[in-house]
């Protein structure tokens, strides 16, 4: 399964340092995943309805800027993942 999505200002502004289910990246797969998926984002892992996947670079870059208090923009991402979940996306 494929995954596209975009982090934003918003995520940016509104998400919290160092918190693995309200960071920006974990803000933006809410908006797309249905409601009772739980989304956990890690350093090196997130975990998806309690499946683990490694995270692709542009999100490990952006999680260490981010809880280092760097600098961030928004961005885009594709997130090819390696389970076939079972999830319906929102539209």
């Amino acid at each position: 399964m494929i995954i596209k999505g975009e982090v934003t200002k918003e995520d940016i502004k509104h998400g919290f340092v160092r918190s693995s289910s309200n960071c920006p990246i974990a803000r933006s797969l809410g908006r797309i995943l249905p409601d009772d998926v739980r989304v956990s984002v890690g350093k090196r892992t997130i975990t998806i309805d309690r499946k683990v996947e490694y995270l692709i670079s542009k999100f490990r870059i952006f999680i260490r800027r981010f809880d280092d208090d760097l600098p961030v923009k928004p961005f885009k991402y594709v997130f090819p993942t390696n389970h076939d979940y079972e999830l319906r996306i929102k539209k």
